[in-house]
């Protein structure tokens, strides 16, 4: 969500506090975004960088018709995507098989049942397991709140495709802190 409204009249004359603002409105949440694409601190950093030069570079072509983070999330993914395309195709990746009964409902009672931090790291944990483009897709549908629509224009896919890969991140997910979840039961037994 875009708390801040910024003056982008001022950013394409280049006034360096308004672009300063605006990067300082946009850095932290963007340094996720590419950190959970890139999945280190130093790729994520460089991604971030480019991202952000090509976006006030490029500033004249943002036409306003929807709001600079999902024009600067869309810069951030496709410099993921043109720097590491060769590179994601070769991480391991969660495999399930989509006909599985998921028990989601188990799932979210674990979940419930855990202190605010242990929550945390244990989705952070799922996240890490998925591969980046679901990772990155279900951080901003939940953690940035952004819909169908503004996820479309950020990845370049469809709205339908959108929805099927939220499906689908969302179960592997939840697939995957069911094997979390059911390992730190077994070792809270084992204490």
């Amino acid at each position: 969500m875009e708390r801040k409204k910024y003056d982008i009249k001022k950013i394409k004359n280049k006034d360096s506090a308004a672009i300063r603002e605006l990067i300082d409105g946009h850095r932290d949440f963007a340094f996720n975004l590419a950190l959970r694409l890139a999945r280190t601190r130093e790729d994520a950093e460089e991604i971030v960088q480019d991202a952000f030069l090509k976006a006030i570079n490029n500033i004249d072509n943002f036409r306003g018709d929807s709001k600079f983070s999902t024009y600067l999330y869309r810069i951030i993914y496709t410099t993921y995507v043109s720097k590491y395309r060769k590179a994601e195709y070769n991480i391991s990746k969660v495999s399930i098989d989509d006909n599985e009964n998921y028990g989601l409902t188990d799932i979210n009672i674990g979940i419930e049942n855990l202190e605010s931090e242990e929550r945390k790291k244990i989705i952070r944990e799922a996240m890490d397991k998925l591969n980046e483009t679901d990772a990155f897709i279900l951080t901003l549908f939940y953690l940035n709140e952004m819909n169908t629509e503004e996820i479309s224009k950020i990845t370049g896919l469809g709205r339908s495709a959108v929805k099927v890969r939220i499906f689908r991140a969302r179960k592997k997910m939840f697939e995957v802190l069911r094997r979390i979840l059911k390992n730190e039961t077994r070792e809270f037994i084992l204490r």
